[in-house]
């Protein structure tokens, strides 16, 4: 048995000679992270904010995120708030200097857990842009939080992400999946109604997608395995 984070690591593997691959996540939701009692209520008339957290480098997608972003703000009001450090930073605070975007693209920095739970916890969504991932810890954090995930539709992130708790990007031609995360973005921002019941699927997904479920369904496939080798 070989467990795989997505289909292309499945299909690879059976190319490989592997007899049985099943598909499973290599993470799961914090055991100590659990969203807020009661959400902060933000006032309809504020901007939308989107959070994107993780390492700023190239395989992240940040860029591509920002020139979607670009893009999007024509059509809705919407900020986006970057949390994490890497090779990127400074050429992506020069990037939305240029593109006069400061008044709507907030860099962070590295931040202390307490305070990323505080950005997850005041986000009204989640942006994820990885160009390869195998799945995104950060999107688990994200939906334990009950924040609608607006992601590419590749990866393991695309194949286990609820289509009623995101907004799934196709990956096509570079100009073209810009175009649609475009679209995307100022779509979400644009129905609250409608973001509101993806985060409600969010966190209804998270109570899922647990280290003690993750457990569960691992037994299960061991205690199979050993049950056929004893009677074969």
């Amino acid at each position: 048995l070989v467990l795989a984070t997505n289909s292309a690591t499945r299909s690879r593997a059976m190319e490989l000679g592997a007899s049985r691959v099943e598909l499973m996540l290599d993470t799961a939701v914090p055991m100590n992270m659990r969203p807020s009692p009661v959400a902060p209520q933000q006032p309809v008339t504020s901007a939308f904010t989107y959070l994107w957290v993780g390492r700023l480098i190239v395989l992240k997608g940040l860029r591509l995120a920002l020139e979607a972003f670009e893009m999007a703000v024509v059509d809705a009001d919407i900020k986006l708030r970057i949390v994490g450090d890497g090779p990127e930073l400074a050429e992506s605070r020069a990037w939305v200097c240029e593109h006069n975007l400061g008044d709507r693209v907030t860099f962070t920095g590295r931040l202390e857990w307490n305070e990323v739970s505080g950005e997850y916890d005041r986000a009204d969504a989640f942006l994820f842009s990885s160009l390869r991932d195998s799945s995104g810890a950060q999107v688990l954090e994200a939906v334990a939080f009950g924040l609608p995930v607006v992601t590419l539709d590749h990866h393991g992130i695309g194949e286990f992400l609820p289509d009623e708790a995101s907004v799934k990007v196709p990956v096509t031609t570079p100009t073209a999946t810009k175009y649609h995360l475009a679209a995307a973005l100022a779509g979400l921002a644009n129905d609250r109604d409608g973001a509101k019941r993806k985060g409600d699927a969010a966190t209804a997904f998270s109570r899922e997608a647990t280290w003690p479920n993750k457990v569960a369904i691992a037994e299960t496939y061991l205690g199979a395995l050993l049950t056929h080798d004893c009677t074969h």
